[in-house]
């Protein structure tokens, strides 16, 4: 799959859409806006509870019922400026790499610019070619818009 991203601007500080987009006990919530239809998921940080992320921290998201959907890792991480996990599933069908990335720019005091942006590459080459010939692309953009409103002003 091609890689997709969108960007916002908020009338926020950067510090402030740092604390919440960096917050691992977040990342569920994020991943419940790009899924949708309703399901629950569980972020953590699997270094250690009282570890702050950096970069080499391995992180999990699962299903709230306990099945695991994400598995990565923290490859960049530069405070207030952004950060990137790579991760990966396994599956014969739903089996995937993918890297998501975070940036953010301070444009005034109260004002931030930030960027997501993924790349999937699916392991199983039918549904990666199903990926490329379908909107997939269009879809998953609409999704990220989804978890940027997350980090909007409240």
């Amino acid at each position: 799959m091609r890689g997709v991203s969108v960007s916002s601007t908020f009338r926020r500080p950067v510090r402030a859409v740092w604390t919440e987009a960096s917050d691992p006990g977040r990342w569920g919530s994020f991943v419940e806006a790009f899924a949708g239809y309703g399901m629950r998921f569980n972020a953590a940080v699997t270094g250690g509870p009282k570890d702050p992320p950096a970069e080499g921290t391995q992180v999990a998201i699962s299903k709230s019922g306990g099945s695991a959907v994400l598995d990565g890792r923290l490859v960049w991480w530069d405070p207030l400026r952004g950060f990137t996990v790579t991760a990966h599933a396994k599956g014969w069908f739903t089996g995937y790499h993918g890297t998501f990335t975070v940036k953010l720019s301070e444009l005034d005091d109260d004002l931030t610019s930030a960027e997501l942006s993924m790349r999937v590459v699916f392991l199983n080459r039918f549904v990666e070619l199903a990926s490329l010939l379908m909107p997939v692309g269009f879809l998953y953009r609409r999704r990220l818009d989804k978890v940027l409103a997350k980090l909007a002003p409240k």
